[in-house]
């Protein structure tokens, strides 16, 4: 991170390619994911730099697709709950603003319902 800030990188945006892959996402919301950690050691080491996390499940699920499959089928509503929490983890692990980027109805005004819920700040 010294030469982040040394060569005065104002923001990074993070990726999470987790070790392990399952059919439910659950390295994209657990408090030790690989992009929780990450954002905790990038503002412990550089607090200046802004630290924006995308958000998305694909990157976690075995089958590679952006929400929860159910019967061969993107189940939309049990996906923007599982992208809603993951939100609020990368959030709560301290990034400065999430990127949802998932393709899936309504995710942004879903992310933004249980970060607000939790008394964190949202964008509009």
């Amino acid at each position: 991170m010294q030469r982040a800030k040394d060569l005065r990188i104002p923001a990074v945006l993070l990726f999470g390619i987790p070790e392990k892959k399952d059919e439910t996402a659950s390295g994209a919301f657990v408090k030790d994911g690989i992009i929780q950690q990450a954002v905790r050691r990038i503002k412990d080491r550089a607090p200046d730099i802004a630290v924006i996390t995308d958000v998305c499940l694909c990157e976690y699920t075995s089958h590679g697709h952006c929400g929860m499959i159910e019967k061969g089928e993107v189940d939309n509503d049990t996906t923007s709950r599982f992208l809603g929490e993951t939100a609020v983890s990368h959030a709560k692990a301290g990034a400065d603003m999430v990127a949802p980027s998932a393709m899936m109805d309504g995710q942004v005004g879903l992310s933004g319902r249980p970060s607000t819920k939790r008394g964190l700040k949202t964008c509009r």
